[in-house]
Parts: C-alpha cells; sequence; structure tokens
C-alpha cells in the first residue's frame, strides 16, 4: 500500500513490490496470479479490517445515537493510524477495478444496516440508505484527510462537535419530515 500511494496502480509494479517486501518476485506470484489479484486482496483484507472496527464500534454503544458516533470516531481514528488505507480506498474506488465488481460490499456493512434500522425506527431520516453511508464515510474520511494535511488543528471537541452535526442532520424529526415531504428540483445524470 506505502507502493500504491507514492506510485498509484500503474506505477506499482510486481517487481517493486518484490523489491519492497524483501522476496523475490516469485514468491510474490505464488500467492498471487498478478498485480491485478494482489490489489484486489488489498482492497478485501482493509474492507474487512473496516468492517471489524466498525462492527466493534456498533456494539459498544447502548443507544443507536451512541452507536452511530462510536462508529464515526473509530474510522476516524483508524484512517489517522492508516493513512495508507485511506489513500488506498480512495484510489481504489476511483478505479477501473472498484467499477469491475458487484456492487459495493460497503452497502452490506455493519454501519449501513446501522443507518436502515434507524430510519425503519423512525430515528433516521428516511434517505436513499446508499447515499446516506455515502454522507457519513465521506465525512470521516473528509475529517482524516485534513487532519492528515496538518492544515488545520483538530481537537477532540472539533471532532465531537462534527459527529454531533452530522447526527443532527441525519436524525429524523418533524422538519426532517417536512422537507422530507417536498420533492427537490434535481436531474441526475
Amino acid at each position: 500500500m506505502a507502493l500504491i500511494r507514492e506510485r498509484g496502480f500503474h506505477g506499482t509494479t510486481m517487481s517493486l513490490v518484490a523489491d519492497h517486501a524483501g522476496v523475490a518476485a516469485g514468491t510474490i506470484y505464488h500467492y498471487f496470479k498478478g498485480k491485478d489479484e494482489l490489489i484486489r486482496a488489498l482492497y478485501t483484507y482493509n474492507s474487512d479490517r473496516i468492517r471489524d472496527v466498525t462492527t466493534q464500534a456498533i456494539a459498544s454503544g447502548d443507544t443507536r445515537k451512541q452507536r452511530f458516533l462510536n462508529t464515526w470516531y473509530r474510522l476516524y481514528e483508524f484512517y489517522i493510524r492508516n493513512a495508507a488505507v485511506l489513500t488506498f480506498f480512495e484510489q481504489y474506488l476511483n478505479s477501473p477495478y472498484h467499477h469491475l465488481e458487484q456492487p459495493s460490499g460497503q452497502f452490506r456493512s455493519p454501519l449501513f444496516h446501522l443507518l436502515e434500522e434507524g430510519m425503519a425506527a423512525g430515528e433516521i431520516r428516511t434517505i436513499k440508505p446508499e447515499l446516506l453511508l455515502m454522507l457519513v464515510l465521506g465525512g470521516v474520511s473528509a475529517a482524516a484527510k485534513l487532519k492528515l494535511s496538518g492544515k488545520v488543528r483538530i481537537t477532540s471537541d472539533d471532532l465531537r462537535d462534527v459527529a454531533e452535526a452530522l447526527w443532527t442532520g441525519i436524525a429524523s424529526d418533524s422538519k426532517a419530515k417536512t422537507v422530507r415531504a417536498r420533492k427537490p428540483n434535481v436531474k441526475s445524470t
């Protein structure tokens, strides 16, 4: 992932991976048929790591709001500690690798199910859950990228405020239902 972060998918060759790992190229080919399989395996491995973080966070709260906030904080911390994963995911999700796959596993994730359950219970606004998930994950990754850039000092109070604002934005209330009742005049491509 360090090589991919530095050189991108096309600039990362199997011989560079072998050199970086300190093994012969043949050793890598023993485990992976080629670079495409290796990259997909990296995606699966890191998706599983994210799923574990999310599963543990959701299990650690008593209310849906606590579970949501726990998940947001833990994903943020995961990306701060694993910046290469954040970069890798962004590259992967915007690459042909991702576009050739079946619908994303993110839509079967514990966070996705938490959002769906919240909608069913009337606690979270009724919004297409795939879009809602992207809003949440986009907020986490944007906050982590901002912190990692070093351009803005982000405190724990700042993180709490952002996560709370996001929860407030997705939480169902009488205003949310009124706004949702009006159909937006937006064309999608």
